[in-house]
């Protein structure tokens, strides 16, 4: 099965590439009452590969995102926020 990768509409100024709104996905990560370590154990990651989601190194999934969305509680509006607005 092929994996689904979501890119978010967000461009940076270096080469148009995607980004994910780290600061307000944290925001909502303290909303909810999760650390970084807690949602990368809850999502079977590492810390530092939750990080690199975080920090734009990596993408996140589809079912990633849905993931987050679903524990955090997201809005269709905070999901489009974090994950899918230029």
């Amino acid at each position: 099965m092929d994996t689904v990768i979501i890119q978010n509409a967000k461009s940076s100024e270096e080469g148009g590439k995607t980004m994910t709104d780290r600061f307000l996905l944290e925001m909502y990560l303290k909303r909810a009452g999760f650390t970084q370590t807690d949602m990368a154990k809850a999502m079977g990651l590492t810390l530092n590969g939750f990080r690199k989601k975080l920090t734009n190194r990596t993408e996140f999934k589809q079912s990633e995102i849905a993931f987050i969305s679903d524990h955090l509680n997201l809005t269709l509006e905070e999901r489009e926020k974090i994950f899918f607005q230029r």
